[in-house]
């Protein structure tokens, strides 16, 4: 199977009943012991959303649980990004194999109550650049397509973008262990329904800061990411603090790509820096405008 047919293996990108099984869960009608043995059967895309409860319930228990559910994510992911089936789309892979390169930064913040060291933030940083352009290249072989997949994957990759400046330069400005961007939690993400629009606000991103080695762990930013702005992303959007890729980060009017310049920009100067003088400036550019658009919620 070539890369060009893998974006479109399968025209159903979601499967509702998995989807149906996390909503029960969402609105406790169903316990996570139901919801994950129900999930178990639902192929690459239940495994994976057993991997997103599962890291979500490592969050509220104590520490040794909390690695018990951190490994249950781990495995979980591991198997939706490994999955072959024709019914795991490859959104959902690459969803899992995201998540599967911050899993380390999740189980320092989860189970241990610190924000990562700086090895732990440049490990992910390195493995989420390298799921990212994987899949960067492999969307825009058919960059305008409306298949349901490709729509998923596109949506997935500008969030990945405005990740990946937020630990870059967490990386590269900040004092260790005191700033550290991540994906959302599972509810975060989806509110109170993964089917239907939510009710309650969500959001993609977090920005965890830890001031002091004594102070708490605090979430001050919660970003939820979208492609675009258009009429529909302006109705479907929850409250929450939004980045528009395309508006809100691009260099010049006629860009349209943003994120998949994002990600080659990065990806390019992790790699080969000596050829990145140029997309360095870019992207430090790109951050000031992310940096400006988050003190601006804050107003």
């Amino acid at each position: 199977m070539n890369e060009f047919n893998l974006l479109r293996k399968t025209p159903k990108y979601r499967d509702r009943t998995a989807l149906e099984y996390a909503d029960d869960y969402l609105n406790g009608l169903s316990n996570i012991d139901q919801t994950t043995h129900k999930l178990s059967k639902r192929n690459g895309f239940g495994q994976y959303l057993i991997g997103e409860i599962a890291l979500e319930r490592s969050l509220h228990v104590p520490h040794k649980d909390s690695l018990e559910w951190i490994r249950i994510a781990k495995n979980s992911y591991t198997k939706a990004n490994n999955s072959s089936e024709n019914k795991t789309t490859t959104s959902t892979i690459a969803k899992a194999g995201a998540k599967l390169s911050q899993i380390d930064l999740y189980r320092k913040i989860n189970s241990y109550e610190r924000l990562p060291s700086q090895t732990e933030a440049v490990n992910a940083y390195r493995g989420l650049v390298s799921e990212s352009v994987k899949y960067s290249k492999l969307s825009s072989l058919d960059p305008i397509s409306q298949n349901n997949d490709n729509i998923e994957l596109r949506g997935h990759l500008a969030e990945m973008s405005v990740l990946l400046l937020a630990q870059r330069f967490s990386i590269n400005e900040m004092p260790e262990a005191t700033w550290s961007p991540v994906q959302s939690y599972f509810s975060e993400d989806h509110g109170d329904s993964c089917i239907n629009k939510s009710s309650v606000p969500t959001w993609d991103i977090n920005i965890f800061t830890k001031l002091d080695v004594d102070e708490p762990i605090e979430n001050p930013y919660k970003l939820q990411v979208k492609s675009i702005k258009n009429e529909r992303t302006l109705e479907n959007d929850s409250g929450a603090n939004t980045i528009y890729v395309r508006e809100d980060l691009r260099l010049s009017n006629n860009e349209i790509n943003v994120a998949g310049r994002i990600i080659n920009a990065v990806d390019i100067e992790l790699n080969r820096p000596e050829s990145a003088e140029r997309l360095t400036r870019e992207l430090d550019l790109r951050t000031e405008m992310l940096l400006e658009s988050i003190d601006s919620f804050q107003l």
